[in-house]
């Protein structure tokens, strides 16, 4: 073997499997290279395709169609005349050519497009590892109460288009940093806490418990921008747009609007960042800073008897999501209204024109490739320049996965709408990784389509059962039950769910970002996992394998405890210092003080733990009592939907 050429080996290693060609790979450096041919996993990819699949599927339904029995009968009786010889050969060049017209238009690279088959096979294959949820600081004093929530979601990338940092609002005004570090060989990284903005920081509020209102009041996804070259962050706090400086923690500048911020663009120094309210689009420039104003009323009056020039009118409310196209110059805007709307930036507030999409869409990102229809020949593929536009959202309770092709100077050219097989519920984002799209819902499902959004790969959820408990040293895997939350879940019912009420239990996803924005260069070995941010304000990162793709370094002073068992001992401890058995908290005897009052005190610390411990409880159950009656209504639409009553 190793005095055949290059070619020849290659061409013996198309003939075995996946796993055969991993365990070829470990023998020499050789190997390792050849069985890492993209030729041979573009292949594997094709073979194990959804389209492969769909294509086979076709021919065996054509075959045992009865109507062409008669004509089948009769074309084998004229070839069985003519040479057999020549007749099969005929066959199989028809076979080869179909199958590599198939390949042809089964193949996701765009034009001058470099794919990594090797690492898209392991996207499409291989086992999902265990997703890593980012634990949230807690209170930086003390390190005593509840993990904060995140707010938002934005990403500041190095030169590579690699993340290197995670920045978060929380919902205590505060603004977090994670380092994001990955190994030379790819094969694993970390995350790790590294720095943390006072609180209330975007609020101006301070510690106060109107905090978590304020963050928590719009409910905007795209609240927040991030510029990696100038490392500042733009977050929309209800009408203000407070701009960060990531090295110091400390806000630069404020700009308020009339209405409340429902989404941002993307940040860059070269373009201003687009800001959509809920009946207005402004452009915010950086560079051109202007006065803070309190007043909404005065910001009001100049919009309406003002110059219009700075801002476009909405006629329907609600933008969602705003994507730049810098190929044109042009801004996309969508949200709860039927069509996507077009801006020129250089003509701004001037519309260039509108799509009609008929669902409501919650996101919208690009690829920077014509769209191209798996039934059209590649041959006659359009080499002009253009982009596709991804749209997901919800038309008629159904999730709707569209494609947009984009082309200059002629605008919309072709559109694809997927409304059958994306989703029975509403999707929330999507966005291109790879060779593929990355898709999630408000099933809590992450989905994997092709590229031409037609053909599911394969499905994740988030809310996947984790394994039973098991003890791994000092930390216990899994979640203590008390005796009501135990009942709570034996009751059964028609929607009843098993574990509702379970921290991260019927979460949603509702932004995908993938570790690099650029599609995987072949030879670097790297997977591109992906980070979610949930409707529970948690962050975690997705990637594929035995092990999880980040494993979360701690600190010390980071405000975490051991766990929640050890944070109800050190409260429990707090309040029964200075008085159980009559001792103050430094250990000394209380002056004049008999049995019976320490007997008192003592009941009275039982019962505050007990109310509190019972109030907590509650809360719990109660949040999972409404969950529960929300998938409840969420199954009778689906099912009164499926009768053909819903809308």
């Amino acid at each position: 073997m190793d005095r055949l050429p290059d070619e020849l080996v290659i061409d013996i290693l198309c003939y075995l499997e996946a796993q055969d060609l991993i365990n070829t790979g470990v023998l020499s450096r050789r190997f390792l290279r050849l069985s890492r041919d993209l030729r041979i996993w573009k292949e594997l990819c094709f073979v194990t395709s959804p389209a492969e699949a769909a294509r086979h599927r076709r021919r065996l339904f054509h075959d045992t169609d009865s109507n062409l029995s008669a004509l089948r009968q009769a074309f084998n009786t004229l070839a069985e005349q003519s040479d057999h010889s020549t007749s099969h050969g005929i066959s199989l060049d028809r076979e080869s050519n179909e199958r590599a017209r198939a390949l042809a238009n089964w193949d996701p690279r765009g034009p001058d497009e470099e794919l990594d088959f090797y690492q898209e096979y392991i996207h499409r294959h291989a086992p999902i590892a265990p997703v890593t949820w980012l634990e949230m600081p807690r209170d930086k004093v003390s390190g005593v109460g509840p993990n904060h929530e995140a707010t938002g979601m934005g990403i500041l990338r190095n030169e590579y288009g690699e993340v290197s940092q995670l920045v978060s609002p929380l919902d205590d005004g505060s603004v977090a940093i994670w380092t994001v570090a990955r190994e030379p060989a790819g094969a694993s990284g970390s995350v790790q806490l590294s720095g943390r903005s006072d609180a209330g920081l975007l609020t101006g509020l301070a510690a106060s418990n109107d905090n978590k209102a304020i963050m928590t009041e719009v409910g905007a996804v795209e609240c927040v921008a991030i510029d990696s070259s100038s490392r500042r962050g733009l977050f929309a706090i209800q009408q203000n747009l407070r701009e960060v400086d990531l090295e110091t923690l400390q806000i630069v500048s404020c700009q308020s609007y009339p209405f409340s911020i429902t989404a941002l663009s993307e940040a860059s120094c070269s373009v201003p960042v687009t800001v959509g309210t809920s009946s207005t689009i402004h452009l915010y420039d950086s560079r051109v800073r202007q006065a803070y104003q309190a007043n909404g009323d005065i910001v009001r009056c100049e919009l309406i008897g003002g110059l219009t020039a700075s801002h476009a009118d909405l006629t329907q409310p609600g933008p969602l999501s705003i994507l730049h196209d810098h190929q044109d110059n042009s801004i996309w805007v969508a949200g709860r209204f039927t069509h996507l709307l077009n801006y020129d930036r250089r003509f701004f507030p001037r519309l260039r024109g509108t799509v009609h999409s008929g669902a409501r869409v919650s996101s919208l990102s690009s690829l920077p490739y014509p769209h191209g229809h798996q039934d059209l020949d590649p041959m006659n593929r359009s080499t002009t320049r253009g982009s596709t536009l991804i749209a997901a959202g919800v038309y008629k309770g159904k999730g709707s996965l569209e494609l947009y092709g984009i082309s200059q100077p002629s605008g919309l050219t072709t559109k694809y709408q997927n409304r059958q097989t994306a989703s029975t519920s509403k999707l929330l984002s999507a966005v291109p990784t790879n060779g593929h799209l990355a898709v999630s819902d408000s099933d809590g499902n992450v989905k994997w389509f092709e590229r031409n959004a037609q053909h599911r790969i394969r499905t994740f959820n988030i809310n996947t059962p984790p394994e039973p408990s098991r003890q791994s040293g000092n930390y216990t895997v899994g979640t203590d039950v008390s005796f009501n939350q135990a009942s709570t879940r034996a009751m059964t019912g028609l929607w009843n769910t098993a574990d509702a009420d379970l921290p991260g239990q019927g979460d949603i996803v509702q932004k995908i970002t993938p570790f690099c924005n650029r599609a995987s260069q072949p030879g670097r070995g790297v997977q591109n996992p992906l980070f979610l941010w949930t409707g529970d304000g948690r962050i975690g990162a997705l990637g594929f394998g035995s092990r999880a793709p980040f494993t979360q370094l701690r600190r010390a002073g980071d405000g975490w405890t051991t766990s929640d068992e050890d944070e109800d001992q050190d409260r429990d401890q707090d309040e029964d210092e200075g008085y159980v058995s009559g001792y103050s908290a430094k250990g000394a005897k209380r002056d004049g003080q008999d049995e019976d009052e320490d007997e008192e005190e003592e009941m009275r610390v039982k019962a505050r733990r007990a109310e509190r411990r019972a109030r907590e409880d509650a809360e719990r159950q109660f949040a999972g009592s409404m969950r529960r009656a929300l998938e409840g209504q969420a199954n009778e639409a689906r099912w009164m939907r499926g009768l053909g009553l819903g809308g």
